[in-house]
């Protein structure tokens, strides 16, 4: 017979071991429910052009309106070329094909994505799948061998790509200003092309804080240079292992915003 004391102890145990078993699997949890909203925006977003047409490579499924066939193959030969070196120097595997929808104009992609007026994209990376306003929008120009080596030097392909291995190293546990100093300085190193750089150094002009917090409130242009300068910053202090083990230490949600250290105090740490 179970007394009422013996039932509130067993109560109270059982309530424990459930509160530790979620403790302790937290992390994992949490990866998971992100990995499913980001397969559910993936789905949404293929959806929406499932009349587009589609072409594969070893590691790319492309999808493009009939107008853009040729940018298709353009986007493909540019991009394999790109992600070879972007993995090996992120150090990461991908083993799925990598979606990539090429928009025909502009207002398609507005609305296919919810975005603003005010919004010109060449690309953005977004729900697992690598968003590339067509070529043929920006690059003024009817030769495709100018427009290819115009993709080639100045498109967002590495851009991308990198915003899409950081989250896929992070599940998602990054702030954004993370993502996009990132994603910059290995464009940087990459490709030459030093985003802001008529800029200068504005290495202070926000705190770590107002960057974690109100990124999207800041001035845009400053706002990008300055996350490119901390992580620049730190590349150069510590060497560019010290990026890879901050994407390690996201990812086992050992530090950021799953973690009982925020990235933001470790950063500080990093750079003082």
């Amino acid at each position: 017979m179970i007394t009422a004391v013996n039932k509130k102890s067993t109560v109270l145990i059982t309530v424990v071991i459930f509160m530790h078993i979620i403790a302790n699997n937290y992390i994992v949890m949490r990866n998971a429910i992100y990995n499913v909203c980001v397969e559910a925006i993936k789905i949404k977003s293929i959806f929406q052009v499932k009349h587009y047409a589609v072409y594969e490579t070893a590691d790319f499924k492309v999808m493009y309106t009939e107008q853009d066939r040729d940018i298709a193959y353009l986007v493909s030969n540019t991009i394999e070329k790109d992600f070879a070196r972007v993995k090996r120097r992120l150090n990461h595997h991908i083993s799925i094909k990598i979606q990539i929808i090429i928009y025909p104009d502009l207002e398609t992609m507005r609305e296919k994505l919810d975005l603003t007026e005010r919004d010109y994209p060449m690309g953005i990376y977004y729900g697992g799948i690598l968003h590339i306003l067509s070529p043929k929008v920006w690059i003024k120009s009817n030769n495709m061998s100018i427009v290819s080596r115009e993709f080639e030097k100045n498109g967002p392909m590495v851009h991308e790509l990198v915003h899409l291995i950081v989250d896929q190293k992070t599940n998602g546990n990054f702030p954004l200003w993370f993502t996009e100093g990132v994603a910059l300085y290995y464009e940087y190193q990459l490709t030459g092309y030093e985003w802001g750089e008529e800029l200068g150094n504005i290495y202070n002009s926000s705190s770590l804080a107002q960057l974690t917090h109100y990124f999207d409130t800041l001035d845009k242009d400053i706002a990008y240079r300055q996350s490119f300068e901390i992580i620049k910053k730190i590349a150069d202090i510590y060497g560019e292992e010290k990026i890879l083990s901050l994407l390690d230490q996201l990812g086992r949600g050992q530090i950021g915003l799953t973690g009982k250290v925020s990235l933001e105090s470790v950063v500080n740490n990093l750079i003082q």
